[in-house]
């Protein structure tokens, strides 16, 4: 009887062991598993700085790439005395400016007044400072009572050399179109550039002849460019 029961407290003292035997060995492997889960280090080009990095150059590239589109400007006609000759037969000569008839118009202001005279400022010679970019081919609406000028200086196909301008330094967008005649397209052309808002235009310190609001141009405020000052 005490055999057995010898016996039987060896079995279990055995399988105790093994048990907890087996307990410790769960817990090692259990350990080396969450040790195998651990994530790797974030590489250097995902760390916070390096997207910091990223967005300072991606900005500088937007900076660039405007600044290019600046520089690649629409050429300047060089014929363009082939815009000269109207389909009307005429020829566009630069007129006369009596002299103390010329009113200075430099500021957006000013030229905002000379929006409000409406037709009373329609002729007048303003001496002014404005920002353009380069000659291109612009059309011109024939009709009956348009401006004689406008008309000398458009061609056999309705267009008439112009350029996009700003008035002044102020002025945020083009919003003013001057026509170039063919005997000023030279001395426009080389006028001297300047950077605004990324983008280059010509500084043509000018004489401009006003006409408003005209329908031959597509109700664009415009001008006749009469005299090239020196700057």
């Amino acid at each position: 009887m005490t055999d057995r029961t010898e016996g039987q407290g060896a079995d279990e003292g055995t399988g105790g062991t093994a048990a907890s035997s087996g307990g410790r060995g769960g817990d090692r492997r259990g350990r080396e598993r969450r040790k195998d889960d651990r994530r790797a280090p974030t590489p250097i080009w995902r760390k916070p700085w390096a997207y910091a990095i990223y967005g300072v150059i991606g900005a500088l590239l937007v900076v660039l790439l405007l600044r290019d589109a600046g520089d690649d400007e629409a050429p300047v006609l060089a014929d363009a005395g082939a815009l000269s000759d109207s389909g009307t037969g005429q020829t566009y000569t630069i007129p006369d400016t009596p002299p103390g008839t010329v009113r200075d118009a430099y500021s957006v202001a000013e030229f905002e007044a000379l929006i409000a005279e409406g037709d009373q400022a329609v002729g007048d010679v303003v001496r002014t400072e404005i920002f353009c970019g380069s000659i291109n081919p612009v059309a011109v609406r024939e009709y009956e009572g348009m401006n004689p000028g406008i008309a000398a200086l458009a061609d056999d196909e309705g267009r008439a050399a112009g350029a996009e301008c700003r008035w002044s330094r102020e002025a945020r967008t083009a919003d003013f179109l001057l026509l170039v005649p063919p005997v000023l397209a030279e001395a426009f052309a080389g006028a001297p550039e300047e950077e605004l808002n990324f983008v280059r235009l010509r500084r043509v310190s000018a004489n401009v002849e006003w006409l408003g609001r005209s329908e031959a141009l597509a109700l664009r405020y415009s001008g006749i460019l009469r005299e090239i000052n020196p700057t």
